[in-house]
């Protein structure tokens, strides 16, 4: 919801700068062959630089499902600075830098047309959202731009014949999709394993 909110966010306010990232502390625990760290928590910070409203706003979520309003995760960018120890908007003027990190005021943003309020939009012009094509059903499939029947079928045949998708790049080996197409599906897929 958030990453769609943000998109949106990017159209409404011409531009936007986001940093975002998982927050790795000592002793959390190890996934897959390689050993990567899973966080228990992820951050996302936001800041509109375009007048006539300079404004920024901090995210710290779980990593774990919620069925809870964005709302209820935003934080100032100084408390995820204060948890991650970056320094995210460290360039700007010391005097805008305070006022945009230190305070938080949420009606600045928009929060409308999430995946909560989809019956706002036409069906033509609904958000794709992200999708896992690890577990995406073909309804799902079919709703990302560029991926009719035959290449649905090939994704899902992909997955009984080799397993789970690795990574998104992993998307080239299905005949059909060349990396033109993979690049406009990168913004709108994922590869989560719900056993990793």
């Amino acid at each position: 919801m958030l990453e769609e909110q943000v998109r949106k966010w990017a159209v409404d306010n011409k531009s936007v700068y986001i940093a975002t990232g998982g927050m790795l502390i000592p002793g959390l625990g190890k996934i897959g062959p390689n050993r990567v760290s899973v966080p228990e928590k992820f951050y996302k910070v936001i800041l509109d630089y375009q007048e006539p409203e300079l404004k920024g706003v901090g995210f710290i979520l779980p990593n774990k499902g919620s069925k809870e309003p964005l709302q209820n995760y935003a934080v100032t960018i100084d408390k995820v600075e204060s948890m991650t120890g970056i320094d995210f908007f460290y360039a700007l003027p010391d005097e805008i830098e305070e006022e945009i990190e230190l305070k938080i005021n949420l009606s600045k943003w928009n929060f409308s047309r999430t995946k909560t309020s989809y019956k706002q939009y036409p069906k033509s012009e609904q958000p794709i959202g992200i999708v896992n094509i690890n577990y995406a059903s073909k309804e799902e499939l079919m709703k990302l731009k560029g991926i009719g029947p035959v290449l649905v079928e090939r994704i899902i045949q992909y997955r009984k014949m080799h397993g789970y998708f690795r990574s998104v790049d992993e998307l080239i080996k299905i005949k059909g999709i060349g990396p033109k197409t993979l690049e406009k599906l990168r913004p709108y897929v994922t590869v989560i394993n719900k056993n990793w």
